[in-house]
């Protein structure tokens, strides 16, 4: 089984992790004990499939000793850093009173 997955290109590793992720993971669901923003501690199997992801990413850019963004990076950048900085700036601490 893992000389099968080592012959597989990073691309085809990349969008069964992705696949993982997204399509079974997303299916269970549980309400959280509250809070806002990011606490979805009882969803484990999505926290389980983001970090199979972002390691195997992570993995495969430490093998090639290489990395590469899009061109547009600052573009989509613009959005994040954005939202970072009103967090700083806006009065209230709920993301949800935006």
């Amino acid at each position: 089984m893992f000389d099968k997955i080592s012959q597989m290109k990073p691309q085809q590793l990349g969008l069964i992790l992705l696949g993982l992720l997204f399509l079974p993971a997303t299916l269970f669901f549980q309400p959280n004990l509250g809070g806002e923003g990011l606490s979805i501690s009882h969803n484990i199997t999505v926290w389980i499939a983001a970090v199979l992801v972002i390691s195997a990413a992570t993995l495969v850019m430490l093998k090639t000793k290489q990395f590469s963004y899009p061109t547009t990076w600052l573009a989509m950048a613009a959005l994040p850093i954005s939202i970072i900085m009103l967090g700083f700036i806006v009065d209230s601490f709920l993301p949800t009173q935006w």
